[in-house]
């Protein structure tokens, strides 16, 4: 509290506002690159199925098959 106390009000505003700007960027920047991502793995995985419908539906059995036996990788 003492450092409330002895800090002019200008100083601590202008902090919050800065803090809330920084958090602001980060969480809009972080959420327009997961869709990107998710856009950019699903177009990837129609591709799949266009070049080879079998082995691209094979892989997708596999990566299932490991992601539920090894849960923390």
């Amino acid at each position: 509290m003492s450092y409330f106390d002895s800090t002019q009000q200008a100083v601590l505003i202008s902090r919050i506002m800065t803090d809330a700007e920084g958090i602001r960027n980060l969480v809009g920047t972080g959420l327009v690159q997961l869709v990107s991502s998710v856009v950019t793995a699903l177009i990837a995985l129609c591709v799949l199925f266009v070049l080879n419908w079998r082995m691209t539906s094979i892989t997708l059995v596999a990566l299932a098959i490991s992601a539920r036996a090894f849960p923390g990788l």
